[in-house]
């Protein structure tokens, strides 16, 4: 997270669903939940907002990053990430 203004990578998503509607669907102003999904149980923890349409999830052409995808290439990333920033209710 970028804690001056606010916003974060939404990066690590490895679902082809939820990488098509991120990559193709998001878009700039779009609210989002925010949730935590490896939370016991799973819940919605705040409200966000679209602050740049989906592009190539760098970290899965890093080898030492958790996302690494070896089959990711940079001509062929596969994954892809937006970028979001809290609403302050």
């Amino acid at each position: 997270m970028n804690e001056a203004d606010g916003w974060a990578e939404w990066d690590g998503v490895r679902n082809y669903q939820a990488r098509n509607f991120m990559r193709d669907d998001m878009k700039v102003g779009d609210q989002i939940l925010f949730y935590h999904s490896n939370a016991k149980p799973m819940a919605v923890v705040g409200i966000a907002s679209v602050v740049r349409e989906g592009y190539n999830d760098f970290h899965g052409l890093d080898p030492d990053d958790q996302h690494y995808e070896p089959k990711a290439t940079a001509d062929n990333p596969i994954w892809s990430m937006v970028e979001s920033k809290a609403n302050v209710l």
